[in-house]
């Protein structure tokens, strides 16, 4: 009994990550043994073959034109990290201005002297907050 021809991958071997062009006379072939590409100088009698690009190894590689995300892990979520969103709040982009009338709230008839702070009035008729004599 005959065995299979060896799995051959359906669109051929991979693309060759060495694009340069080759000089005349010189083509390149897949090595399917090592999963490698090599090149043939046909000009040479016998043609001569070889593992390296006839002009030379490859340059390096360009550096990544994308971002790449940081090195480790992300951290764990406690809020306390980095955030993609924006900060809500009084004060931020986006949010609702902060109310009229600052610390004690909306503006208030004006009343007269002392008319925004709220007390009692203390001995000699001073008007007292917070156990103050204002």
């Amino acid at each position: 009994m005959s065995q299979p021809p060896p799995y051959t991958p359906p669109n051929g071997p991979p693309r060759n990550p060495d694009t340069r062009p080759l000089p005349p006379g010189w083509i390149e072939r897949y090595d399917e043994n090592y999963k490698t590409w090599f090149y043939v100088n046909t000009a040479e009698n016998p043609p001569r073959s070889s593992w390296v690009h006839p002009l030379g190894p490859a340059p390096p590689a360009p550096p990544p034109s994308g971002y790449a995300p940081p090195a480790g892990p992300p951290p764990p979520n406690d809020n306390r990290g980095y955030s993609p969103y924006p900060p809500q709040g009084p004060g931020y982009y986006g949010s609702p201005p902060p109310q009229q009338g600052g610390y004690y709230g909306a503006p208030q008839e004006n009343r007269g002297e002392h008319s925004s702070i709220k007390g009692r009035k203390g001995r000699k008729g001073k008007l007292m907050h917070d156990g103050w004599t204002i």
